[in-house]
């Protein structure tokens, strides 16, 4: 007599007259759950499920046939590009499957799964592969995409993916023995599942065990709104950060299909106003009306109370995406259209998702430039980043603005229209208040004004308009501090030089450069130029300090009575706000620090630590003293002290920037 552990039930699936063995099953159950999902993908025209006992004769525990079989061929949608997979392990991350879900497109819309429902499945995944020539395209495609920018050949590289597929195709049987941890998810939500299977599953399968029971009870449901519904119960349950991040990226999943917006969207009026409820779901804002527990609300206040970032970033992908093409956002005329576009714009800065997004200021642009224009204007890129900046309401959302487009293709193409755009915005700022968000904390001003000058410097804008306008930004926040608003935009290096050449040959043809040299020294004759080689001051009776990496020179609020000229190293200039260290600003050799405190005799406005190992020439208040009553002698540390002295009285007196 057979033992029950050598009893398998064989899943067949008739395809005209002819019948095959399609998978395999531990148990009657699950051989015909099988075979009833397969006979409802109409891909077949009949199923049946056999015992197999070792018998020679055919023992059938369940067979159908197809009401009518659905003969619908399927193609890959394409895509621009693919992560490349080195192991099995890669191809379960988040931005893999998000790759296979738009690949798989059709397919997944028709059969109502998502990609990571797909492959934690083997019954899934074999009903792709048996797919042959739908098969054979995403492999092809795969294989292109990901040796695009490669020496690897197609060819290898779909050996590989063939290879990975099997080895998919096995470990999905495992997930076939995970049955008892769905209970937990019945019983308790998905951070106790996280505990069990931590308690119990192996390592290395623990992270599959979890995406495989929580993508089996997502399939419990053949409809988009109701596998939300089952994913928000779990949200609601607060099982724990951790599995919020699991929950997260199936939310993704989900909302990436188009058939799967349409559907827990319901009816929308228009592109526009769909946009608008992605938007608001996506900032956790929308609400038909007082007491409505709809799945979209309950989606929004979920969105509302935690960090769903995955889900996020998916909603507004898809705003991004609708806005950059070609599908009118109305059904009206071009004035309606334009309407609908600024009230979208309106909905996007108002909800705080528009910032830090080059994919939406490129998208907004793109938009803008045929919407926007003026009816027989032809379409201009250079105008469109005109409209826009006239269409966004603050100094600070056109600065961040046309900071986001700088790392876009569209900003790279137009760059120099965007240089002269933000010298025009930063030219009409004359407070740092203007650049942050209104009615911002101190701390909030510091962190947002320093955040906004390190982004100017990652941009790909060209080096000296990048330190201009850092150093603008640096300008206002230390004006603010010391309550001076006279602060304007830097000039390069090269125009401070060529200012400097035209003072020095203006001075030398001067016909009372002798007079004045005779007041200096009435008896004395005119010095001539000191030959080359030859100091005409010696500054060695000045002490000179080592520091190392990480070591503070001065802190802020201390007493000053000594500066510091910089001979080999870096220093970064911070402020302590709050119990937080902000770094507003880097100097580096030839420049002078901690002046201000023995000019102005008030503590110290900021700290001073060296960013690399440093040496420094120390100037003692007296020393400082003394070369001020010897202005008449000629003193190198003193011309560079004069010289700095009067840059600070013309740009709001704050620590010079090393160019």
């Amino acid at each position: 007599m057979a033992k029950s552990t050598d009893i398998k039930y064989l899943v067949n699936v008739r395809d005209g007259d002819r019948w095959t063995i399609y998978t395999d099953a531990l148990t009657k159950g699950k051989g015909i759950k099988e075979a009833k999902a397969l006979l409802s993908s109409g891909n077949f025209d009949g199923v049946k499920v056999t015992e197999d006992r070792g018998q020679s004769r055919e023992k059938i525990v369940f067979e159908e046939e197809s009401a009518g079989r659905t003969e619908r061929p399927v193609s890959v949608t394409p895509v621009e590009e693919a992560p490349y997979c080195k192991e099995l392990e890669d191809f379960y991350s988040f931005d893999a499957r998000i790759t296979m879900g738009r690949l798989m497109r059709e397919h997944l819309d028709h059969v109502g799964i998502t990609a990571g429902e797909l492959i934690h499945d083997k019954m899934n995944i074999l009903a792709v592969v048996r797919n042959d020539n739908f098969y054979i395209q995403i492999l092809q495609t795969l294989a292109n995409l990901q040796t695009k920018d490669s020496d690897e050949k197609p060819a290898d590289r779909i050996d590989f993916l063939e290879a990975t597929v099997k080895q998919m195709t096995d470990r999905a049987q495992f997930a076939d023995d995970l049955s008892e941890f769905e209970e937990v998810l019945d019983n308790a939500h998905a951070g106790e599942l996280i505990k069990e299977v931590t308690a119990k599953i192996a390592e290395g399968n623990q992270a599959f065990s979890i995406r495989a029971v929580l993508s089996r009870y997502l399939s419990r449901k053949g409809d988009w709104e109701g596998k939300l519904d089952l994913l928000l119960d779990q949200i609601e349950k607060e099982p724990g950060e951790v599995a919020l991040i699991y929950i997260d990226e199936m939310l993704g999943e989900i909302f990436d299909g188009s058939e799967a917006v349409q559907e827990i969207l319901g009816y929308q009026r228009n592109l526009a106003a769909a946009m608008t409820t992605l938007v608001q779901l996506a900032a956790g804002s929308y609400e038909i009306s007082e007491g409505s527990n709809s799945p979209m609300e309950r989606l929004s206040a979920v969105m509302a109370k935690y960090d769903l970032k995955q889900t996020q970033d998916i909603l507004l992908d898809r705003v991004g995406r609708a806005l950059a093409g070609v599908n009118p956002l109305t059904k009206s005329d071009r004035f309606e259209e334009q309407d609908s576009f600024r009230a979208l714009m309106r909905n996007l800065i108002g909800q705080k998702v528009f910032s830090n997004s080059g994919l939406l200021a490129e998208a907004a642009t793109l938009r803008a430039k045929s919407v926007l224009k003026e009816e027989h204007e032809d379409e201009s890129y250079e105008k469109a980043i005109d409209n826009m900046i006239f269409l966004l309401p603050t100094i600070a959302t056109k600065f961040g603005y046309l900071l986001d487009l700088t790392g876009t293709e569209y900003g790279r193409n137009n760059q120099r229209h965007i240089i002269a755009g933000l010298a025009n915005v930063l030219a009409g700022i004359n407070s740092v208040t203007q650049i942050v968000e209104k009615g911002a904390s101190e701390k909030a001003m510091m962190i947002a004004a320093a955040g906004m000058r390190d982004r100017l410097l990652e941009t790909e804008l060209p080096e000296d308009w990048r330190l201009r306008f850092a150093r603008k930004i640096y300008d206002l926040l230390m004006a603010y501090k010391t309550g001076d608003g006279d602060t304007t935009i830097a000039p390069t290096p090269e125009v401070k030089r060529q200012k400097a050449e035209e003072k020095h040959s203006e001075a030398a043809l001067s016909p009372d450069l002798k007079t004045r040299q005779k007041k200096r020294a009435p008896d004395a004759p005119v010095k001539s130029k000191a030959p080359a080689g030859k100091s005409k001051k010696s500054d060695e009776n000045l002490s000179r300090r080592e520091c190392k990496l990480g070591e503070y020179i001065f802190h802020e609020g201390e007493e000053g009575d000594e500066a510091y000229l910089i001979l080999s190293g870096q220093v970064n200039i911070i402020r302590n706000i709050g119990d937080e260290e902000i770094v507003i600003a880097q100097v580096g050799v030839g420049s002078i620090i901690g002046e201000m405190a023995l000019i102005d005799e008030v503590p110290r406005m900021a700290s001073a630590r060296t960013a690399s190992e440093t040496v420094l020439t120390i100037i003692p208040s007296r020393e400082l003293k003394a070369r001020l009553d010897r202005l008449e002698e000629t003193d190198p540390v003193m011309r560079r002290l004069v010289g700095m002295f009067v840059q600070r009285m013309r740009e709001a007196r704050i620590v010079s920037i090393d160019s």
